[in-house]
This record gives structure tokens, C-alpha cells and sequence, in this order.
């Protein structure tokens, strides 16, 4: 172990200090690591993120969202935004699979009231939590679209 690197086949640890080839099992780090993912043979793992959503699609999702939210002062914004949000998921793939959003303004409407009672209340001082609560919501709203289960997403 050094501080720096003392030629070909070195490598860095995440503990900030150089090991030569052939001590990769002595590193802290490397003791540490948890074992591989066990996957079944011959299947391999695809995470890959594609998006589709061309500008199209997104100026119209975008003029009828505003115009519906602006025609009725903003009452209708909920369902405006889940239609961006359904745009969104519809135009998205991970690992070849098609997601689908499920949230509904209807929903998100009491919600969308009560946040916008205490935005007014706390003199805009909420939005800071507003925005994680409604991302929250719209991201528990996603699922795939083929209906099989969600990856292992990791405990926060």
C-alpha cells in the first residue's frame, strides 16, 4: 500500500491510498464490498434509461396543461400536471420496460388544496416541503406499465 501509485496495475481505494495487484484482498475496501447480485444464467441485467418524448408531443401535453390550468385559475393544476407527468412515464423505458403513471388529479386535488392553504399561511415559506411532498407523490404514482414488480430500490 502507498500513497501513490508505484506503476502498471495499482489501484486506487475508496480509502484514499494506492494497493499493488496482487494485494486486492488485504484492502479494506475490497473487505468491505458486498458480494455480487446473483442473477439467473444466461439473463442479463439491463437498467438502461431511454426516453422517446420528442418536442411534439410535449409542446401539445404542455399548451393544453397551461390552457386547462389557466381557464380555471388554477383549480384544474392538478390535473395538469399529472398529464405532464403521464407524458413523461409514457415516453420512458427502463431495461426495455415501459413505465406507466397512476396518479389522478383527482388524487392529488385535496392535497393540491391543503398545500396551497398552508403556502398561503406560511407567506410561501412551505414551498420548500411542498415540492418533495408532491415529487414524492408523483414518483409513488409510477409503476411499470407491464405490471411486474419494482427493482429492489435500496433502504434510505
Amino acid at each position: 500500500m502507498s500513497d501513490s501509485s508505484q506503476g502498471p496495475g495499482w489501484w486506487l481505494a475508496s480509502d484514499g491510498r494506492w494497493y499493488p495487484p496482487d494485494q486486492t484482498s488485504n484492502s479494506p475496501a475490497v473487505q468491505s464490498m458486498p458480494p455480487p447480485v446473483q442473477q439467473a444464467v444466461g439473463v442479463a441485467r439491463d437498467e438502461t434509461f431511454k426516453f422517446h418524448g420528442g418536442a411534439g408531443s410535449f409542446v401539445g401535453t404542455w399548451i393544453l396543461a397551461t390552457l386547462l390550468m389557466i381557464v380555471t385559475l388554477g383549480l384544474a393544476a392538478p390535473w395538469g400536471y399529472t398529464m405532464w407527468f403521464r407524458w413523461a412515464a409514457e415516453n420512458t423505458t427502463i431495461g426495455g420496460r415501459q413505465l406507466r403513471f397512476n396518479g389522478s388529479g383527482g388524487g392529488l386535488f385535496g392535497r393540491w388544496i391543503l398545500w396551497t392553504i398552508f403556502v398561503i399561511f406560511t407567506l410561501g415559506i412551505y414551498i420548500f416541503w411542498l415540492v418533495p411532498r408532491f415529487l414524492r407523490w408523483a414518483v409513488s404514482n409510477i409503476s411499470f406499465a407491464d405490471g411486474g414488480p419494482r427493482p429492489e430500490v435500496a433502504p434510505q
